[in-house]
Protein backbone atom coordinates (compact mmCIF):
# COMPACT_ATOMS: atom_id res chain seq x y z
CA UNK A 1 0.00 0.00 0.00
CA UNK A 2 1.57 3.30 -0.79
CA UNK A 3 0.46 6.47 0.49
CA UNK A 4 0.26 9.82 -1.62
CA UNK A 5 3.00 12.18 -1.11
CA UNK A 6 1.25 15.10 -0.07
CA UNK A 7 -0.24 12.77 2.77
CA UNK A 8 2.96 10.99 3.50
CA UNK A 9 4.10 14.54 4.59
CA UNK A 10 1.36 15.64 6.77
CA UNK A 11 1.61 12.62 8.29
CA UNK A 12 5.28 13.08 8.84
CA UNK A 13 4.33 16.88 9.92
CA UNK A 14 1.69 16.01 12.07
CA UNK A 15 3.70 13.12 13.98
CA UNK A 16 6.41 14.77 14.31
CA UNK A 17 4.89 18.25 16.41
CA UNK A 18 3.02 15.82 18.88
CA UNK A 19 5.94 13.77 19.40
CA UNK A 20 8.03 16.56 19.64
CA UNK A 21 6.05 18.18 22.17
CA UNK A 22 5.21 15.09 24.18
CA UNK A 23 9.06 14.62 24.25
CA UNK A 24 9.92 17.94 25.41
CA UNK A 25 8.67 17.06 28.90
CA UNK A 26 10.74 13.87 28.87
CA UNK A 27 12.40 15.03 32.55
CA UNK A 28 9.86 12.36 33.65
CA UNK A 29 12.27 9.80 31.74
CA UNK A 30 15.05 10.74 33.79
CA UNK A 31 13.01 10.47 36.84
CA UNK A 32 11.63 7.22 36.11
CA UNK A 33 15.23 6.05 35.62
CA UNK A 34 18.88 6.22 37.25
CA UNK A 35 20.72 7.84 34.51
CA UNK A 36 22.49 10.28 34.16
CA UNK A 37 21.77 13.19 31.75
CA UNK A 38 24.01 12.61 29.12
CA UNK A 39 23.33 8.76 29.50
CA UNK A 40 19.69 9.75 28.88
CA UNK A 41 20.78 11.79 25.91
CA UNK A 42 22.47 8.62 24.11
CA UNK A 43 20.29 6.08 24.62
CA UNK A 44 18.08 5.19 22.71
CA UNK A 45 14.18 5.80 22.98
CA UNK A 46 12.10 2.62 23.06
CA UNK A 47 8.58 3.04 21.12
CA UNK A 48 6.24 -0.38 21.46
CA UNK A 49 3.91 -1.17 19.39
CA UNK A 50 1.04 -4.30 19.17
CA UNK A 51 2.42 -6.43 16.58
CA UNK A 52 -0.82 -7.37 14.79
CA UNK A 53 -2.50 -4.92 13.22
CA UNK A 54 -1.56 -4.88 10.19
CA UNK A 55 -1.12 -2.19 7.62
CA UNK A 56 -0.07 -0.04 10.46
CA UNK A 57 2.33 -2.02 12.53
CA UNK A 58 3.06 -5.84 11.92
CA UNK A 59 6.30 -7.92 12.15
CA UNK A 60 8.11 -9.54 8.96
CA UNK A 61 11.34 -10.72 9.85
CA UNK A 62 11.30 -10.48 13.04
CA UNK A 63 11.37 -6.78 12.91
CA UNK A 64 8.13 -4.50 13.57
CA UNK A 65 6.77 -2.99 10.28
CA UNK A 66 4.10 -0.69 8.99
CA UNK A 67 2.52 2.65 8.27
CA UNK A 68 3.47 4.46 11.78
CA UNK A 69 6.88 2.81 12.24
CA UNK A 70 7.57 4.23 9.03
CA UNK A 71 6.25 7.38 10.52
CA UNK A 72 8.42 6.61 13.74
CA UNK A 73 11.69 6.64 10.99
CA UNK A 74 11.21 9.70 9.94
CA UNK A 75 10.68 11.77 13.11
CA UNK A 76 14.23 9.27 13.97
CA UNK A 77 15.58 11.34 11.30
CA UNK A 78 14.59 14.81 11.94
CA UNK A 79 15.38 14.42 15.59
CA UNK A 80 18.54 13.02 14.94
CA UNK A 81 17.98 10.52 17.86
CA UNK A 82 17.80 6.94 17.70
CA UNK A 83 14.55 5.56 17.90
CA UNK A 84 14.24 1.73 19.04
CA UNK A 85 10.55 0.23 17.74
CA UNK A 86 9.64 -2.99 18.88
CA UNK A 87 6.69 -4.99 18.23
CA UNK A 88 5.16 -7.03 20.83
CA UNK A 89 1.74 -8.61 22.13
CA UNK A 90 -0.25 -5.64 22.77
CA UNK A 91 -1.04 -6.05 26.72
CA UNK A 92 2.85 -6.57 27.06
CA UNK A 93 3.80 -3.34 24.98
CA UNK A 94 0.69 -1.60 27.42
CA UNK A 95 2.85 -2.50 30.63
CA UNK A 96 5.85 -1.41 29.56
CA UNK A 97 5.04 1.86 29.31
CA UNK A 98 2.41 1.79 32.19
CA UNK A 99 5.70 0.92 34.05
CA UNK A 100 8.33 3.69 32.35
CA UNK A 101 9.84 0.57 30.42
CA UNK A 102 8.80 1.99 27.60
CA UNK A 103 9.16 5.85 26.19
CA UNK A 104 6.14 5.62 24.32
CA UNK A 105 3.05 3.24 22.81
CA UNK A 106 2.18 3.28 19.22
CA UNK A 107 -1.35 3.45 17.92
CA UNK A 108 -3.45 3.36 20.81
CA UNK A 109 -6.58 4.95 21.17
CA UNK A 110 -8.03 7.31 23.90
CA UNK A 111 -10.34 6.23 26.60
CA UNK A 112 -10.73 7.92 29.68
CA UNK A 113 -9.12 4.80 31.83
CA UNK A 114 -6.06 4.96 29.80
CA UNK A 115 -6.69 8.78 29.97
CA UNK A 116 -5.09 8.20 33.66
CA UNK A 117 -2.39 6.56 32.76
CA UNK A 118 -0.75 7.94 29.20
CA UNK A 119 -0.45 11.54 28.19
CA UNK A 120 -1.79 11.33 24.46
CA UNK A 121 -0.85 13.64 21.34
CA UNK A 122 -3.13 14.61 18.85
CA UNK A 123 -4.75 12.06 16.43
CA UNK A 124 -1.86 11.12 13.86
CA UNK A 125 -3.89 8.84 11.79
CA UNK A 126 -7.65 8.54 11.87
CA UNK A 127 -9.76 5.87 10.01
CA UNK A 128 -12.95 4.98 9.54
CA UNK A 129 -14.49 1.62 8.13
CA UNK A 130 -17.59 0.67 6.24
CA UNK A 131 -18.83 -2.07 5.38
CA UNK A 132 -20.88 -2.28 1.72
CA UNK A 133 -23.05 -4.74 0.18
CA UNK A 134 -24.63 -5.02 -3.96
CA UNK A 135 -27.56 -2.42 -3.65
CA UNK A 136 -30.28 -4.97 -4.89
Amino acid sequence: MRIRPQIHHALVFILLFTLFSTLSFSAELQDRTNRTPVEVADAPLLFVANQALPPVVYMKDGKAIGVFVDIVRELEKRMGSVIEVRGMQWGKAHSMVANGDADALIQINPSDEREKIYDFSEPVLESQFSIFVKSN
